[in-house]
């Protein structure tokens, strides 16, 4: 069980308030058999902290992307692949499951729903065993312009798979901090809260199917091309499973849980997605939901430009 990112709260601070020392506590007590690992950075306060394992990591720090007139975007995709990767190298055990800092652990759900989607194509498998993760940030490409966008908050599975996962090169900054500098900023492919080639989980994914000999580079962050429609949802399908938080048994703090979920698969869409790429595998049904997914994210744009062009004038 491996705990990473920053440590929230101190000793100090009511017991809601310490989110880290919840999420160690609520490990031991949902699996009180596990290794527990926690993951850090160096220099952080450790006190009252609980953990067969603590792993300090010198901080990457955030990539600041500055945004004129508008407050910057912070992408914390370093400090997740690092945190993450420190606590796999630190497990001893065959399965894993990494939860980030500030979540905790209701009950032992997951472990019911390990295998839940048996059947899988050869096409993009990347790891032995599909990785669980949750519903909120896992984004569906009908409802929001994002290509290989898995939720990163939590996974639960194989330890070498997670490794396959999380051990990638740091995101570079012409990629980041650097990436408005490069590019031609045009209003329709880059609104103004996305000043960067790829958003954190978007990065993770397609770096680490790189890595497999998949080579799905976009051009930016919300390119959706409708070539790519299918091998996208192929790669989520075949390699993940998507369960909501509440099977899970995971409980996220207030500030997660303002973030859109309405742009998200849900679990009964999944569901049918998966019978349709891995179960029927029907070409004609496949190349269908690739221009209905194509068809929508043309619409968004259009509507995003013409509402560009009526605010100037």
């Amino acid at each position: 069980m491996i705990v990473q990112g920053p440590v929230v709260g101190t000793p100090e601070q009511a017991g809601h308030e310490r989110l880290t020392w919840r999420a160690l506590e609520s490990v031991r007590r949902v699996f009180p058999g596990a290794q527990v690992i926690l993951s850090t950075w160096t220099g952080s306060d450790l006190h009252r902290l609980e953990a067969d394992v603590i792993v300090s990591s010198a901080d990457p720090g955030p990539a600041v992307c500055r945004r004129p007139g508008v407050e910057d975007y912070v992408n914390g995709v370093n400090r997740s692949i690092v945190s993450t990767l420190a606590g796999l190298r630190a497990a001893t055990r065959p399965y894993a499951v990494k939860l980030h800092s500030d979540c905790e652990l209701i009950h032992d759900g997951m472990l019911w729903h390990w295998q839940a989607h048996s059947e899988r194509c050869d096409e993009l498998r990347v790891f032995t065993d599909r990785i669980i993760c949750g519903e909120l940030f896992s984004r569906d490409p009908y409802i929001t312009s994002f290509l290989f966008h898995p939720a990163d908050v939590f996974h639960f599975g194989r330890t070498e798979d997670l490794l396959r996962l999380w051990d990638l090169r740091l995101a570079p900054a012409e990629e980041t901090e650097r990436w408005r500098e490069s590019r031609f900023n045009r209003p329709w492919v880059m609104p103004e809260g996305l000043p960067i080639r790829y958003v954190p989980a978007q990065y993770l994914w397609i770096a680490a199917l790189k890595k497999a000999g998949y080579d799905f580079s976009l051009r930016h962050c919300m390119e959706l091309p409708h070539s790519l429609v299918g091998a996208s949802e192929l790669s989520l399908l075949n390699n993940f499973s998507l369960i909501d938080e509440r099977s899970l048994g995971l409980a996220f703090p207030a500030s997660f849980l303002r973030a859109s979920t309405d742009a998200t698969y849900s679990r009964l869409t999944w569901q049918k997605l998966y019978e349709m790429y891995c179960v029927r595998r029907d070409p004609r049904e496949l190349a269908k939901r690739s221009r209905r997914v194509a068809a929508r994210a043309m619409l968004r744009k259009t509507r995003y430009a013409l509402e560009k062009l009526q605010w100037k004038s």
